[in-house]
């Protein structure tokens, strides 16, 4: 397998990471960034209705939100149509290990 490709999102909404096919190997991410309670959802696919690969529900930094994690995933995670970010509200912080 090829080498994990870092990709850093920060972001206050949705995001494409990568389309097309790839391995998701480990999720960094922070609360220490959240505006308001939520969750950061990785999603096999190109919109936040495809199939879901992983789930963090982080709560607000504000309000005794979670700290940061580090996930690594052995196996990694096969992924077919691509890796997109669903932040279902608030802002927040993520880096994402792939190929």
């Amino acid at each position: 397998m090829p080498a994990a490709a870092n990709t850093t999102i920060s972001t206050t909404g949705d995001s494409q990471i990568k389309t097309g096919p790839g391995f998701l190997y480990w999720v960094t991410a922070s609360s220490t960034h959240a505006t308001l309670a939520r969750a950061y959802i990785l999603i096999d696919g190109t919109a936040d209705f495809n199939t879901r690969v992983w789930l963090w529900s982080a709560g607000d930094a504000a309000n005794n939100g979670s700290n940061p994690i580090h996930v690594e995933f052995d196996p990694p995670i096969k992924f077919e149509a691509g890796l997109f970010l669903d932040i279902n509200s608030g802002s927040g912080m993520i880096t994402v290990g792939w190929s």
